[in-house]
């Protein structure tokens, strides 16, 4: 999910009480590249707290 404010996008995820903050700058031009580098590092939170579920 994203919420754009003074042409920054944030992007987030919640888990469960637990809500997950990627901030990272772009340019409308590299607007689905940003897309698809917050996807990959969401997985990898996911997988982290599977493998590592009580170090969060």
């Amino acid at each position: 999910m994203r919420c754009e404010y003074l042409r920054v996008t944030v992007t987030y995820a919640q888990e469960g009480d637990t809500v997950y903050l990627l901030l990272l700058g772009g340019s409308k031009d590299s607007q689905q590249s940003d897309i698809a580098k917050a996807c990959t590092l969401w997985q990898q939170v996911q997988n982290d707290t599977k493998e590592y579920p009580h170090d969060r």
